[in-house]
């Protein structure tokens, strides 16, 4: 739906098809309101198997939500990624 339901969001975290297999770490989440010049941190809850949850801000008519991640695996890859406006 491209937007929170007031459900938890799911996150599922894994390293690229072909490459060796590591057990992910743990996963961070930000989101911001003002365009990604200031974030705020979500509460992310490991649910096991790569998969995390975390309750993402419903914004207010005409705004827009940034949403920052990371992640880390015990192989010690590691992501960082910014969708700006993602709902």
């Amino acid at each position: 739906m491209n937007r929170p339901t007031g459900a938890p969001a799911t996150f599922t975290v894994a390293r690229v098809g072909g490459t060796a297999p590591a057990e992910v770490t743990g996963l961070k989440a930000w989101t911001s309101l003002d365009d990604g010049t200031t974030f705020q941190p979500v509460a992310v809850a490991p649910q096991g198997g790569g998969r995390f949850s975390a309750t993402l801000p419903k914004p207010g008519a005409g705004r827009k939500v940034t949403l920052r991640v990371s992640a880390q695996d015990k192989g010690g890859s590691g992501l960082d990624q910014t969708i700006h406006r993602a709902y």
